[in-house]
């Protein structure tokens, strides 16, 4: 319910966005924050984040944030005896806002 002056919990915006991502690589046995410019995105923004194709063996996304307006972090894992980097390609990145801050501590 947008324009409501009740803070509720309620999301203003939910989308999904497919951007053209390509990170670079991770050191076998490690975890690597990467961060990419997305357009509009603002902190506090919840974010989901998973590949649209086949991710190379032994990578995986362990986190995904909002760090600063316009920019998002993925933080990679490589769990292969490698270093390798994610595969490039199309994200999928579902986008939550909520309508107002702070949020609620509960849902009663």
């Amino acid at each position: 319910m947008p324009g409501t002056s009740i803070g509720r919990g309620n999301l203003l915006v939910s989308m999904a966005l497919a951007p053209t991502l390509i990170p670079t690589s991770v050191t076998a046995g490690s975890t690597a924050g990467q961060s990419f410019p997305i357009k509009g995105l603002q902190v506090n923004d919840f974010v989901r984040v998973s590949y649209s194709g086949s991710q190379n063996q032994g990578i995986g996304i362990g986190d995904a944030r909002v760090i600063a307006t316009d920019t998002l972090e993925i933080t990679f894992f490589n769990v292969s005896g490698t270093d390798m980097a994610p595969a490039p390609g199309k994200y999928l990145i579902m986008l939550d806002r909520a309508e107002y801050g702070p949020l609620p501590t509960t849902a009663a």
